[in-house]
């Protein structure tokens, strides 16, 4: 923008006499000067021999009177004025006069921000000036400015609004630095939003790896196709301990779109706990970051190439789940007995959370569960039900200890009688983490044994030789009466690659192999089913008592 000169006057040395001009004086106006004042190092002086910015061709400034150069309100005449020494410059000394110097200009820099809509967010810029008034700021409804009013020293930091709120295209904008209803300096902003490829999973949430979702790929015509390598960084259980893949792949389209699901991969490569465990904190979030190359098939010039923000995952299905809740596939209530225990596996944010206990509706405050920070893992909590009573219907409800949830996740336990049998079984659940049911019923153990041998002849009489042996320990389990809102907790037990029993302080490794229903009292809406098991022993020739 243009600084008009109000007027001039040529400043000489105390003689009077000396032909040379001591100092050029400029009169702005206040306006012209707030706006100079806020950006100095980008003033231009305006002459017939060219543009130049004073802070390159004159010492010092701006508001020094020991500079060569200097902007300041005089205290005789409360007008604003620029003073420029010529004799310290070579270029305005080959000037002829001060009335060579036609205006003054200056210019904050344009921005332009890019991002990819779900995909890549356009990275906040910042303005970093000292404003010598009370500024307010007035801009395009797409960008966001903080702070938006101030004085002083201040960092404007500039960002278009979230992709997911915007439709893709070319965008133009402003941002106006007001003092008053006079506006001081404006910052031209350009906006490409692109939607060539668009992620599935919402910006701040975590993404769930057993969801059906795409990354949507979308190409201006048919003669291109997508590179895509995926940079995928899961951690070990209990600690921080990392490593990183990487998965190349090309997408091609089909009448310029195609799709990718990269959720199922990455649940394959996530780590998994070797046994029973106590620890609260479990596992890390994965993080993904996929880079996406839009080539040409001709010759595999790159068309775009975008690298997307970080995605976090939970092993899982989400199941409505975005940032807290219990990691269950079972969200309806558990038959419990007084001799059971549960684990909840609990997603939060980071804040202060706790577990509030309610029995047969009512709240007990000694009860309340102080959760640990998260520090962004998985929390997993164990449950005892020892101090409660046969008919008890106890609620676990997850909340926040400073901004109460309005609608917490809850999880129910029914506390059913005790039966003839306990034993404990756990299971590693589709969320990577640890399950656990009470099999209040009987259970048999069939073992199998295998022998290998062969007929040999000795002195002509044929004999029988046993070259080796091999043992299948099978164990039926009767789970006892469940309520039949239990059944998608057994369901995922058998659907379980890992499973333990556990008895007596004894941990037994299990392998499911199916279940069938042994009872069904469809008017107490209970059922009984029989699970079996294959035991994998730590020796061939240890053997089972339960």
């Amino acid at each position: 923008m243009n600084i008009n000169i109000i007027s001039r006057v040529n400043g000489f040395d105390g003689s009077g006499s000396t032909l040379v001009p001591f100092s050029w004086q400029f009169q702005i106006s206040e306006s012209d000067a707030l706006i100079a004042l806020v950006s100095p190092s980008k003033i231009k002086v305006v002459t017939p021999l060219g543009t130049k910015l004073i802070s390159d061709e004159v010492y010092g400034g701006p508001s020094s009177f020991l500079s060569d150069w200097f902007l300041s309100k005089s205290i005789l005449d409360n007008n604003y004025y620029l003073w420029m020494i010529p004799s310290s410059s070579s270029f305005l000394l080959s000037l002829t006069s001060i009335n060579d110097v036609t205006l003054f200009t200056i210019s904050v820099d344009d921005l332009h921000f890019e991002g990819v809509k779900n995909f890549k967010e356009p990275i906040p810029q910042l303005i970093d000036e000292t404003y010598a008034f009370n500024f307010t700021i007035e801009a395009s409804p797409w960008l966001i400015v903080t702070p938006n009013t101030g004085t002083g020293a201040t960092i404007l930091t500039i960002v278009p609004q979230p992709t997911a709120s915007m439709t893709a295209g070319e965008y133009v904008g402003y941002v106006n630095i007001k003092n008053g209803a006079t506006i001081i300096s404006t910052i031209n902003v350009t906006y490409s939003l692109y939607d060539f490829v668009e992620s599935p999973y919402e910006l701040g949430e975590k993404a769930f790896t057993l969801d059906t979702k795409y990354f949507n790929f979308k190409s201006a015509n048919s003669d291109t196709y997508f590179q895509t390598n995926a940079i995928i960084k899961v951690y070990d259980f209990f600690t921080n301990t990392s490593k990183i893949f990487q998965v190349p792949q090309k997408v091609v389209t089909f009448e310029t779109t195609a799709k990718l699901n990269l959720g199922r991969i990455i649940h394959r490569l996530m780590r998994r706990f070797a046994t029973v465990n106590i620890n609260e904190l479990q596992y890390k979030f994965t993080e993904l970051q996929l880079n996406v190359i839009e080539k040409l098939i001709l010759n595999d010039t790159v068309v775009k190439n975008v690298t997307s923000d970080v995605i976090y995952f939970v092993a899982g299905l989400s199941k409505e789940i975005t940032n807290i809740g219990f990691l269950d596939i079972n969200p309806k209530p558990n038959r419990v007995t007084t001799n059971s225990f549960a684990y909840l596996n609990i997603l939060i944010p980071s804040g202060t959370y706790v577990l509030k206990i309610f029995k047969n509706n009512a709240h007990i405050p000694l009860e309340t569960i102080v959760l640990p920070n998260s520090d962004g893992k998985i929390i997993t909590k164990k449950i005892l039900f020892d101090s409660y009573n046969q008919g008890d219907i106890i609620d676990v409800v997850l909340d926040n200890t400073t901004t109460p949830l309005d609608s917490p996740p809850t999880k129910r336990y029914l506390v059913f009688p005790e039966g003839k049998y306990s034993c404990m079984v756990v299971w590693e659940n589709e969320y990577l983490l640890q399950s656990a049911t009470e099999s209040t019923g009987g259970y048999t153990i069939k073992t199998d044994i295998e022998i290998q041998s062969q007929k040999v002849y000795k002195d002509f009489v044929e004999i029988l030789e046993n070259l080796s042996t091999s043992k299948e320990v099978k164990l039926n389990i009767s789970t006892g009466w469940l309520a039949k809102t239990d059944i998608d907790s057994i369901e995922s037990l058998m659907r379980s690659k890992k499973a333990w029993l556990i008895k007596n302080n004894q941990i037994i490794n299990l392998r499911t192999i199916g279940k069938s229903i042994l009872n069904e009292d469809s008017d107490r809406e209970l059922i009984d089913f029989n699970l079996e098991f294959q035991i994998n022993r730590s020796y061939d020739e240890e053997t089972y008592s339960l």
